[in-house]
């Protein structure tokens, strides 16, 4: 079983990347709006989590003194609040996870480890996580402007005004988020944030730094196409209006045969031009008109096998023939890729995120990586210590 819950923590960093990207421009909203603090770092935030026999964790947070050393990078300390914040959360995330809302350390969580060990690679991966965005930053000369400080402090205050105060604001962290003190939780805050500041300074604000030929690379190691069609049906979906369809002509493959016909015999210089003419006039698509005007870009599995081998046989700028699927007859022009556009997959789900996106994204997935693999972390006494079992028995 893959690593869930690793996997929910470290790409959160990305979705947020990618969510900023493509906000809406017609959002044009205050900035400032207070924004429940626990939605940045806990993935499971708005989901009503049952822990089930949690442990006692008060009593787990008092087994070391907060400022303990847990572990050494170079000239950072992750202390004992800082790593019990991050168990609390992967405990309380995985145990969401689990048939009854608890967990048994011992049960085997994949193939490599138990339920225990695992809140502890977990938990360890994301204080080194937290470690790599400072090493990128600090590598880059990269700091938080004047005017990011002052946003997280205006945000720190509505938080507390939401809240009905400071200590309402902090018993709120520590129920989502196991952190006791406001330090820590403006740390984890501001350093969660560093690798969509670096993001932007890449890579621009719409990934428009990242190049036309890397970005395209990626496509073609996603094995994405991108192709227009003319669509005649043989079946009326339920979701189409009777009205808005040539499905009623006596016969949808003599009336391909002439669009067909009309395209081979075409002589003038903009076929591409043509082909959107007939397209608009016959095709009984109508999603590709509103959400894909210049095409879709799709990649094997998007669309039925029949349509999706045809068009990756074609040529850029070539047509095919008649192409039959359980929808109908199709005739498929391929196009060359646009960067712009966003692909088939995430268009369909609403995450409107260009192909340029996603390769910029991809891109700094890589560089996350190396600054990963270049921490040197020294683990203290104290943390080798740590029985985790042992540890999430105290006072139950």
């Amino acid at each position: 079983m893959k690593k869930l819950i690793a996997v929910i923590l470290s790409v959160a960093m990305l979705i947020a990347i990618l969510a900023g990207c493509t906000k809406d421009s017609e959002d044009n909203g205050d900035s400032s709006e207070n924004t429940d603090p626990t939605e940045i770092t806990d993935p499971s935030n708005d989901i009503d989590i049952n822990y089930g026999d949690s442990p006692n964790f008060e009593a787990v947070y008092a087994a070391f003194p907060p400022d303990t050393p847990m572990v050494i990078i170079d000239d950072s300390v992750v202390t004992w609040e800082e790593l019990f914040a991050n168990i609390y959360v992967v405990y309380s995330s995985l145990s969401y996870y689990s048939e009854d809302g608890g967990l048994d350390l011992n049960e085997p969580y994949d193939e490599e480890m138990t339920f225990g060990e695992a809140i502890m690679s977990i938990s360890q991966d994301e204080v080194l996580r937290l470690r790599s965005y400072m090493y990128g930053a600090k590598a880059l000369g990269f700091t938080l402007s004047d005017e990011d400080t002052i946003m997280f402090a205006d945000s720190l205050e509505g938080w507390k005004e939401e809240y009905g105060g400071e200590a309402g604001l902090l018993e709120a962290i520590w129920e989502q988020m196991g952190i006791k003190g406001l330090e820590l939780f403006e740390f984890i805050i501001t350093t969660n944030d560093l690798p969509y500041f670096i993001f932007n300074e890449l890579y621009g604000d719409e990934s428009e730094l990242y190049s036309a030929e890397a970005s395209l690379l990626y496509a073609e190691e996603m094995g994405l196409i991108m192709a227009k069609h003319i669509l005649f049906l043989t079946e009326q979906p339920e979701e189409l209006p009777e009205e808005n369809s040539n499905s009623d002509l006596p016969d949808p493959h003599a009336k391909a045969i002439e669009i067909l016909d009309q395209l081979n015999n075409y002589q003038g210089d903009d076929f591409e031009a043509f082909f959107d003419e007939l397209m608009y006039e016959h095709s009984d698509d109508y999603e590709a008109f509103e959400m894909f005007p210049n095409g879709y870009l799709f990649a094997d599995g998007d669309m039925m096998p029949e349509f999706y081998e045809t068009a990756a046989s074609l040529g850029i700028g070539e047509f095919s023939g008649l192409v039959e699927t359980d929808y109908g007859y199709h005739i498929i022009y391929r196009r060359p890729i646009d960067i712009n556009e966003i692909p088939f997959m995430y268009a369909v789900n609403s995450e409107f995120v260009t192909l340029r996106q996603l390769a910029a994204s991809s891109d700094f997935s890589g560089v996350l990586e190396t600054w990963v693999s270049a921490l040197n972390p020294v683990f203290t006494d104290e943390y080798r210590s740590i029985d985790i079992r042992e540890l999430l028995a105290r006072g139950s």
